[in-house]
């Protein structure tokens, strides 16, 4: 399952993964992605949850690249990575990032990556 989420107020993308990330899911996921992107700042933060997300099959890796390419190229600002215990996903995500070119900060719950984002108070 894959969940967009814009937070135009906050100048905020949210997505969440969640178990076997299906193709066809993807496909509906950048769709919406592209939706989404429009309503928010040029300036945007991200927060990805992967914590319930299963391994990526190879052409799952391949199209979350493209859409990475697509927030990065939009305007991705600061973007935090909610892990959870799901190490060999979150090591996958944290591989596409990279190879489109930014780096995510982690946090272990959704709470936590708003409190990077939002700071202190």
């Amino acid at each position: 399952m894959v969940e967009v989420r814009a937070l135009p107020r906050r100048e905020r993308l949210v997505m969440v993964f969640r178990g076997q990330v299906l193709e066809e899911e993807l496909e509906q996921a950048e769709r919406e992605l592209r939706q989404a992107v429009p309503r928010i700042s040029p300036r945007f933060d991200m927060i990805s949850d992967v914590s319930e997300a299963e391994a990526l099959s190879p052409a799952a890796v391949e199209r979350i690249r493209r859409m990475a390419e697509l927030i990065v190229s939009a305007g991705l600002r600061t973007h935090v990575r909610v892990v959870g215990r799901s190490g060999r996903a979150a090591l996958q995500f944290q591989r596409i990032s990279r190879s489109v070119g930014y780096d995510s900060r982690l946090a272990y719950s959704f709470v936590e990556a708003e409190q990077l984002l939002d700071g202190p108070g």
